[in-house]
């Protein structure tokens, strides 16, 4: 605020200077004027100081006038003994001095808050102006981005050089033109343009990967955001529309994809080719390993007394040796298969696919199955095959200290229904929970086992789009889960 001037002491002291001229020059006057005019050139002289030194500049310059003025100037000269009526005058001299004073003051500080108003308009002014410009140049000179902008009724008012670059027109071949100016020719006959502003003038901000026309005929990708501009009082004023050329990034998405499509007809083949060689080896060798598996037990059987204790072990180990083979190509065939069929899901009887397996395996005593299974879904004979290299395993993989206890139960997560088989076998080192379900990985070369028995457990469940794990702890057993979609969830487990 400006209530007082910069230097106050130096106001008030301007005031004593102003009153003592005005006393010397109403001094010299006096002759001339007499008794009639005692304050001639005091009123100027507090308007001075008012307007110099302020307001209290100017109570200063009134006390001190009215002084002077009484002492010199007022009958008897050179005192202060005043009539009634001198007393008056000078009353009203000191009130009119007090009035001029606080009159000059306000108009003082108005006018200084005027000047500072208008001081800080041309600095908002200047500032705005400067923006717009830096702003002006930002577009003008933006070379990666068409910024346009639009009157209400579609045609373009300005044109940046990101336009002239993207679409090849000059701001002077652009400007006045209709935004069909870079559409394509089918876009331009059914209206799309038009239709475009008519959305995005009901407030509906467009924007979109569009395939637009260059001036010198050929097409190009871009990417456009229009959008409606609209004044305070709600009225459309235009549109702004950004455009970027996105014609690189297009056609390499393309060239990729390209690349994609190849890539996933080669593995096809690959695959196909794979599983006919899977087929062709286990057709291929499983004759030749069930002749020597079949020769070795007749020589066993019917020949034994010709043999003597070291023959007869090497046919047993011929024997294990073709055995441990066959299983191997049979899990082959078996990962194979399930990495290249599609799967279809369907409902599931658990409690019939347990009871058939638990029939073949001959080992239903051994095992501990938790009933009723809740329904679910998933492929029949992947899961059949999950289930019996689970609970194979769980039986193979035992101290030979212990009798092995293996448990079938299910449990409910939410939508999902967990399979779990549980042992108290040899358990698995932490470190190796997620390498033994890579092909070939095994928990313990002293048991045996393909080494493709977790692989397929794998396989299937992603075939699946299933959720498979494994808790265990060294010396003490695992638990090894799967889920499938249940059919009806529930709040507990069955």
């Amino acid at each position: 605020m400006f209530a007082h001037p910069p230097n106050r002491w130096k106001g008030l002291l301007t005031a004593v200077i102003v009153v003592l001229i005005a006393t010397a020059i109403k001094s010299l006057l006096n002759p001339l004027y007499g008794v009639e005019s005692p304050f001639l050139l005091f009123f100027s002289a507090v308007v001075i100081s008012a307007w110099l030194g302020g307001f209290s500049a100017g109570v200063l310059a009134t006390v001190l006038a009215a002084l002077l003025a009484d002492y010199f100037f007022l009958i008897p000269y050179f005192s202060f003994n005043l009539m009634p009526h001198q007393a008056l005058r000078l009353l009203t001299f000191i009130t009119e001095g007090l009035i001029i004073s606080f009159l000059s003051h306000r108009f003082w500080v108005s006018r200084q808050r005027a000047d500072h108003e208008y001081q800080q308009r041309l600095t908002a002014e200047r500032s705005l102006r400067e923006n717009e410009e830096q702003f002006r140049l930002l577009i003008e000179n933006a070379t990666e981005y068409a910024i346009i902008l639009l009157n209400d009724q579609g045609q373009i008012n300005s044109w940046n050089r990101g336009a002239e670059r993207i679409t090849g027109y000059a701001k002077e071949e652009a400007i006045g033109q209709p935004l069909d100016l870079f559409y394509l020719e089918v876009d331009r006959i059914i209206g799309r343009p038009q239709q475009t502003l008519k959305a995005v003038a009901r407030d509906r901000p467009f924007e979109q990967e569009i395939e637009q026309r260059h001036k010198t005929g050929r097409h190009f990708y871009a990417h456009l955001c229009l959008t409606a501009i609209y004044s305070d009082q709600g009225e459309l004023r235009g549109y702004s529309l950004i455009t970027r050329d996105i014609t690189e990034r297009k056609q390499a998405a393309q060239e990729l994809e390209r690349r994609v499509r190849e890539r996933t007809a080669q593995l096809h083949e690959l695959n196909q080719q794979l599983e006919t060689f899977a087929y062709r080896v286990s057709h291929d060798l499983g004759a030749p390993l069930r002749s020597i598996q079949g020769f070795t037990t007749i020589l066993l059987e019917d020949h034994s007394e010709n043999l003597n204790g070291q023959g007869r072990d090497y046919l047993r180990r011929i024997g294990r040796g073709a055995e441990k083979l066959d299983r191997l190509v049979s899990d082959l065939l078996t990962y194979s298969r399930f990495s290249s069929e599609k799967v279809p899901l369907e409902p599931l009887d658990l409690g019939a696919i347990v009871d058939d397996l638990l029939t073949r395996l001959g080992v239903d005593h051994a095992i501990d199955v938790m009933r009723p299974f809740p329904p679910c879904l998933g492929n029949r004979v992947i899961v059949t095959q999950i289930l019996q290299n689970l609970i194979h395993n769980a039986l193979t993989y035992t101290s030979p200290q212990r009798t092995p206890q293996v448990t079938v139960t299910t449990e409910l997560q939410g939508d999902q229904l967990r399979i779990v088989v549980s042992d108290n076998g040899i358990g698995i080192a932490p470190a190796d929970h997620e390498r033994i379900f890579r092909p070939f990985e095994r928990v313990d070369p002293r048991y045996p086992g393909s080494g493709i028995g977790l692989a397929i457990v794998s396989n299937g469940m992603k075939r699946m789009n299933g959720r498979y794990g494994l808790e265990s702890v060294l010396g003490e057993g695992s638990r090894f889960w799967f889920e499938l979609p249940a059919l009806v969830p529930t709040d507990h487990t069955p």
